[in-house]
């Protein structure tokens, strides 16, 4: 196999020779990168800038091998070895190596050495696919978190792998992201947001045997892994793994080892298939012997870096297990954990795929000094070493995220990838670098490691290193938001003279406003301060205990029960392009849809009013106390073979209608998609026997009306009407996205689209997308797309084409969106809006007419969003506001003309009204102020207080009169020996009955605080919790409300109580 001995002549041999650009290079830092054309380079590790042809490398190995004989006898008895196509026995290969450890390999070398393992080798033949997006096309799964995902649909039976990816035997690499334990990211030695699982599959080709066989060789003599180093785990009732790997590959049997269904039995859920695993670990201490071997719990000395799966049953509700017709083989090696074996480091952050980015940011940091950055690493804190590995992982997972069409935001997908550059941010500052310049430089260091396989790439830098500091920037906003809110708490937790921040508004400046835990404990301190982080972490748990029920593992069950019928009666054929109803198709699967499912049916009954929902409700709960929950079932899921029935998908809602089938009508509420977009599923319900009008609620179908497999649709009508205002907002939001191009500029991306028959939304970014539009803006793009649907008549033209054919024409893609290799292309007028599409269009763009925009709104950070209406829709949305415009008109006796001026003078009158209003309560407190001067002042310890009631003043009023007190008993009483004011604290509560709260006031001046230890904040806050309230403030001046207005007697009382405490003659 000379492919092996390309792969491994350069990583294991030592020496050193001078590269073309006259530098000394050893051979040890060559890593040879493949291009697509078949010609070989060779590239310095660490210095990119070094490229070494394959014919100088050829020299160099000559001149390498004659200082390094024994390492070459070596490289030329595995090369020898492996020029038979069926794997060397373990006990033979063992002789011709070193059995101290395994040889150097960079990272890249380890991802090309398995692919040209399994892609070139002619006996193994397996096709190279690329690595699918990070984003799934799977619905039931936030991001790709694992190596076979993208295979889901072939390993379940739903589409065969022959049809779709035209073989049964496939390798990837393939990119995954998984946060659940993020938390563990540089904490231990291989925990990774981001990482790269390199797979070999088998979908009902070879099997176990030969699996197990490939794994050893790969793993011994490719990548020249001691067999003494590597240990074997297989199920414990698996014999036959057992026997295949210690009487056919030749194993030691001392090195394999059973374990229980927890470690080595893979399932896809309660039902589907299943079956045992087999696991190769890399035992870095074999010097420890055999004794207490614990390949499960012991990850100092084992550490597992290959995983076979063998799925050979399928699992049935009642737990029985019967073997699968075709068995397949899923595995997975992670680059990182091989990277860590071959390159012998400490941890998977010091191999070459991950420790250049930590050396970038080592070499910012203000300490450092020299030139070798792993040095300087190697004398930091283990809390600075966490940070960089933290800092490097988020950035390896934030740029392929970005690259792969994920925005930040607050939900979903976004939110993960916000969570991890804010994440980044935060580690930036910890050790002490600027985060704008070390992100990106960090994000430059990560792009030049990104791996040279198909799909690894990252095709735009520039845009992602964009986005990526669009992000920063505003999180270093939310920092020094986030600080002003901290200092929020930290008044707070004084005023109710707390020593500690509690543990929920730790947990919410961070998980609210992303203010970092780690910055929170350090201002704290700063004012004396602890943070509860018990109750932090308490907080923090229950949000990962949501976050790994919400992505946990890849279920491979959903919509099971589809693949079966697939495989049975094909793709549904849809005909609704070109036209509405259909008749002789055939019913291929009829399933019923359970009780907990039904509401959300419900919710699609076509024009249910809101009284009608609620009677529907109403009745049917009255229905459910008379019958048992296993009833007879009123909702179904039908599968027919060919439908016009649009399936929601592209951001178009399903279609409605109806279906005839032999005497009965079925009304259909929404059709979906399933088995990977390849079924077209009806949800029905019962709507009546033809002849007979239709039933008010869902009813089961009487027994001359039941569904079943065969039966032939006399009719299958999609709601004409519904579908003809859904295809306008729907060809709408086309040239809605031109006109803002046009406007905006070509660099506008979609974020997302919705139409339905009564609207559409289109969510949009781009460099030039900081803020809302202007008013001017969205006139020019509404009047740039009605001059297209009310000025002129637009033919719409929808082909297929191969999508590079739709690429050099202009068609608009939505950025990181995956295609085939034959795409829909609907363009409108010849070039007015190109894009590739599979949704259902208006013939001409006349047919949409007025277009009108409703709404411009923010949904994220960078994304913005238009809802519009067109046609009908936005005649009905005009006329509703011209409906209200004339009340308006009315109620203010003004000609439309003359609404502007009117209300403007209004708004100004109110001002002005309002102004007067509040001076009047701020004097009327004064009043009362003064009564309280005459009546309520309390002298004692040569001071004064008061703590009275001014019930109805407003809180501002009542702060003014506190002040207005202070300063008129200070006069009151006068100077000391000194002529200092004397010690005066005014407390004063309000009852605001008409909104059910308490308003507290406090005013203390510099004489009280000093000599009589008084705290405005610290006094009114105490006061406020008496009535369940709290505030706070500074010490000389501070409000506070409360909530329970019956205790406003209580805390006046508790207010005497303190002040004549602090003054108490001393």
């Amino acid at each position: 196999m000379s492919f092996i001995k390309n792969n491994m002549a350069m990583s294991s041999m030592s020496g050193s020779m001078m590269s073309s650009s006259g530098m000394m290079v050893r051979s040890s830092h060559i890593t040879r990168y493949h291009r697509c054309n078949g010609v070989g380079q060779y590239r310095c590790r660490g210095n990119n800038n070094i490229m070494v042809a394959a014919s100088t490398w050829s020299r160099m190995m000559a001149h390498v091998a004659s200082t390094s004989t024994s390492t070459s006898t070596s490289a030329s008895t595995s090369t020898s070895a492996s020029t038979s196509p069926t794997p060397t026995p373990a006990t033979q290969s063992a002789t011709s190596r070193s059995e101290s450890s395994a040889s150097f390999m960079s990272g890249a070398a380890i991802r090309q050495a398995f692919l040209d393992f399994y892609a070139s080798h002619p006996e193994l033949n397996h096709t190279l696919l690329p690595s699918s997006s990070l984003v799934p096309e799977d619905p039931t799964v936030l991001l790709t978190i694992a190596g076979m995902l993208q295979f889901k649909p072939i390993f379940l039976g739903q589409i065969s792998a022959q049809e779709t990816i035209n073989t049964t035997r496939a390798t990837t690499s393939q990119k995954c992201v998984r946060t659940n334990d993020i938390e563990n990211v540089g904490v231990t030695a291989r925990h990774h947001t981001f990482f790269e699982m390199l797979g070999n599959f088998s979908f009902g080709d070879y099997f176990k045997e030969q699996a197990c066989f490939m794994a050893w060789q790969l793993s011994t003599e490719v990548y020249n892994i001691p067999p003494s180093r590597i240990h074997v785990s297989v199920f414990e009732t698996d014999d036959e793994a057992y026997a295949i790997w210690t009487e056919k590959v030749g194993v030691d049997k001392r090195h394999v080892h059973r374990l229980g269904a927890d470690d080595n039995f893979w399932a896809a859920g309660p039902t589907g298939p299943c079956g045992p695993c087999t696991e190769l670990y890399y035992d870095f201490a074999p010097e420890n012997g055999y004794d207490a071997i614990d390949l499960a719990n012991d990850d100092d000395r084992f550490l597992e870096f290959y995983n076979l799966v063998f799925m050979e049953m399928n699992r049935a509700a009642d737990g029985s297990t019967t073997p699968l017709e075709r068995k397949c083989i899923d595995t997975g090696m992670g680059l990182e954990r091989m990277a860590q074996v071959l390159q012998g480091v400490d941890n998977n952050y010091e191999t070459d795929l991950l420790f250049p980015i930590i050396e970038t940011m080592v070499q910012l940091m203000p300490s450092s000094s020299g030139d070798d950055m792993r040095a300087v690493y190697t004398t930091l804190d283990e809390t600075t070493q966490r940070y960089l590995k933290v800092i490097a992982d988020h950035t390896r997972a934030s740029i392929n995220l970005l690259s792969d069409g994920v925005l930040p935001s607050n939900v979903g997908r976004g939110y993960v990838l916000r969570r991890l550059i804010r994440r980044t941010v935060r580690c930036c500052r910890l050790i002490g670098v600027d985060a704008s310049k070390a992100v990106e430089a960090a994000a430059e260091t990560a792009f030049s490691l990104t791996g040279a396989a198909p799909g690894l790439e990252i095709p735009d830098p520039k845009k992602v290193q964009k986005e990526l500091g669009k992000e920063v920037a505003r999180f270093l906003e939310t920092l020094d938001r986030g600080e002003t809110l901290l200092m929020d708490v930290i008044a707070k937790a004084k005023a109710d003279g707390a020593d500690k921040i509690s543990g929920n508004d730790a947990f919410v400046l961070y998980d609210t406003f992303g203010f970092p835990v780690d910055i929170t404990s350090e201002v704290a301190a700063e004012h004396g301060l602890t943070v509860d982080m018990a109750g932090f972490e308490e907080e923090m748990e229950a949000q990962k205990s949501r976050s790994r029920k919400a992505v946990s593992a890849v279920d491979v069950t959903a919509a099971g029960a589809f693949g079966a019928v697939l495989e049975s009666n094909g793709s549904t054929d849809f005909v609704g392009y070109e036209e509405v109803e259909a008749a002789g198709a055939t019913v291929v699967g009829v399933f019923e849809v359970a009780e907990e499912d039904q509401e959300a049916m419900k919710a699609n009954l076509k024009g249910s009013k809101k009284e009608k929902k609620q009677k529907v409700a109403k009745e049917e709960k009255e229905d459910s106390k008379q019958k048992a929950a296993t009833g007879p079932p009123t909702k179904f899921k039908v599968v027919l073979d060919r439908t016009p029935f649009y399936a929601e998908s592209g951001g178009q809602v399903g279609d409605r209608g109806l279906l005839m089938i032999n005497n009965a009508r079925w009304r259909v509420l929404d059709c979906q998609k399933a088995a990977s977009g390849q079924l077209h599923v009806h949800d029905v319900t019962f709507d009546g026997l033809l002849g007979e009008p239709s039933v008010e609620k869902p009813t089961p179908p009487p027994a001359s009306a039941q569904l079943e497999v065969g039966m032939v649709v006399d009719a299958a009508a999609v709601d004409a009407t519904a579908r003809r205002r859904i295809t306008a907002h729907h060809s709408a939001t086309h040239l809605l996205q031109s006109a803002l191009k046009s406007v905006l500029g070509d660099e506008l991306k979609q974020a997302g689209s919705y139409c339905d028959a009564s609207r559409l939304r289109f969510d949009f970014s781009g460099p030039s997308v900081d803020g809302p539009l202007t008013p001017e803006q969205l006139a020019e793009v509404e009047a740039l797309v009605n001059s297209w649907t009310t000025g002129s008549a637009l033919p719409r033209t929808a082909r297929e084409m191969p999508i590079k054919e739709a690429s050099e024409m202009g068609a608009t893609m939505a950025f990181g969106e995956k295609y085939g290799d034959v795409v829909r292309v609907v363009d409108f007028g010849q070039g007015v809006s190109v894009e590739l599409c599979g949704g259902c269009h208006v013939e001409n763009t006349a047919q949409i007419g007025l277009f009108r925009i409703v709404a411009e709104t923010g949904i994220a950070a960078g994304v913005r969003r238009i809802e519009a209406v067109v046609g009908e829709s936005a005649y009905e949305y005009l006329s509703t506001r011209d409906n209200t415009f004339s009340q308006v008109c009315g109620m203010l006796a003004a000609q439309p003309d003359e609404v502007v001026s009117r209300v403007g003078s209004m708004q100004k009158d109110s001002v002005s009204l309002n102004k007067e209003l509040a001076a009047l309560k701020e004097k009327m407190a004064e009043l009362e102020a003064s009564r309280i001067l005459s009546e309520s002042v309390t002298e004692a310890g040569n001071g004064a207080y008061v703590a009275a009631s001014m019930d109805g003043t407003p809180a501002a009023a009542l702060q003014t009169a506190a002040k207005f007190l202070l300063e008129s008993v200070e006069a009151k009483l006068g100077g000391g020996d000194d002529d200092e004011p004397k010690p005066v604290c005014i407390l004063l509560s309000s009852v605001l009955a008409a909104e059910e709260k308490l308003a507290f006031a406090c005013a203390a001046n510099d004489a009280a605080v000093k000599d009589r230890g008084l705290n405005a904040g610290k006094l009114v806050g105490a006061v406020a919790k008496v009535a369940g309230g709290g505030g706070g403030g500074k010490p000389n001046l501070a409000q506070a409300g409360g909530r329970d207005i019956t205790k406003a007697g209580e805390a006046l009382e508790k207010a005497r109580e303190e002040l004549a405490a602090a003054f108490d003659d001393q």
